[in-house]
């Protein structure tokens, strides 16, 4: 999609590039088109810098705009049909992986997660409870040290993202997790 992308925009610029050096040309007919063509191209800004849904609806509409009845002749003056045309069939490619891309994201098949925890908990609750033990019989090593602050972060970045997607703050010490290591 990235390689699709960035053909589409290399193809705009060559667009923009070539109705802005129109401008300074001493053929006054072309001057004149490439007046009316820059007007088009300026209303939709540089497309580039939209997000991948808005870029490709407003390269959609502007090809449109640019090879509709009245702006085709300036367009064909210019030398800029089959640029044009090549733009559209660019945009048509990058919007047609992206649907095989949401497609694809959609029918992907994530596993029972649930069912995967149900495995994993128990497992996960004896380390906890063994490390906790040393640490509170004061057998630590700089190794379990180390896990304990590890994890500790692992658990404060999962909390932080669960909360983002949930909408809420969340504090930013794990202390008060259930299952978070006690802090060495």
């Amino acid at each position: 999609m990235q390689e699709s992308d960035q053909r589409r925009d290399n193809t705009w610029r060559a667009i923009d590039a070539r109705v802005k050096a129109t401008l300074l040309c001493p053929i006054v007919e072309e001057v004149a088109a490439a007046t009316r063509l820059k007007r088009i191209i300026d209303l939709y800004g540089d497309v580039r810098k939209l997000s991948y849904n808005e870029e490709t609806g407003a390269l959609t509409n502007l090809t449109g705009d640019l090879q509709n009845r009245e702006n085709g002749a300036d367009v064909t003056l210019l030398g800029l049909s089959n640029w044009v045309a090549a733009l559209s069939n660019e945009n048509t490619t990058f919007k047609d992986l992206q649907n095989q891309r949401d497609t694809e994201a959609a029918f992907k098949n994530s596993g029972n997660v649930k069912e995967a925890r149900l495995h994993i908990d128990p497992i996960y609750e004896l380390i906890v409870e063994r490390v906790n033990a040393m640490v509170s019989l004061n057998m630590t090593t700089p190794e379990i040290e180390n896990f304990i602050t590890e994890l500790n972060q692992k658990i404060e970045n999962i909390e932080i993202t669960i909360a983002t997607r949930e909408g809420r703050r969340i504090d930013s010490t794990v202390a008060d997790d259930e299952t978070a290591l006690e802090n060495v």
